[in-house]
Order: structure tokens, then C-alpha cells, then sequence
């Protein structure tokens, strides 16, 4: 769970700088899979998440 704990972090920090967004892509479980960060409506990176049981075992980050 190491992932998901700053993937939370990552996020939070993220949004509360004024022009910066997250869109998020979830799975049928609710949980987020693909977040795009923007910062003024241009896209900066995306994170993907993978699951195992319900555990997040991957984050991958890529450059757009």
C-alpha cells in the first residue's frame, strides 16, 4: 500500500496550487487507474496504477 499512500499525497499536493487539475480514469472497483495532471489545461504527466487483490503493485509515471 506504500503506492497508494503517495499516490494520495502526490495528488493532494498537486491540486491546491490555483490552474493545476487531476483527471481520473477508475477501474469497475472505483479505483483510479489512470490520473492525468494538468497544469493550465495542458497535460504535464500521467500515472498509472495497477492492481493485484485490490493492492496497488505499480505506478508507473509518463511523461506527455
Amino acid at each position: 500500500m506504500i503506492g497508494n499512500i503517495y499516490t494520495d499525497a502526490a495528488r493532494a499536493n498537486w491540486a491546491t496550487v490555483p490552474g493545476r487539475t487531476l483527471d481520473l480514469v477508475n477501474d469497475e472497483n472505483g479505483n483510479p487507474t489512470k490520473i492525468t495532471f494538468s497544469d493550465n489545461n495542458t497535460v504535464v504527466f500521467v500515472q498509472y496504477l495497477t492492481y493485484d487483490n485490490g493492492n496497488v503493485t505499480k505506478v508507473e509515471c509518463k511523461a506527455q
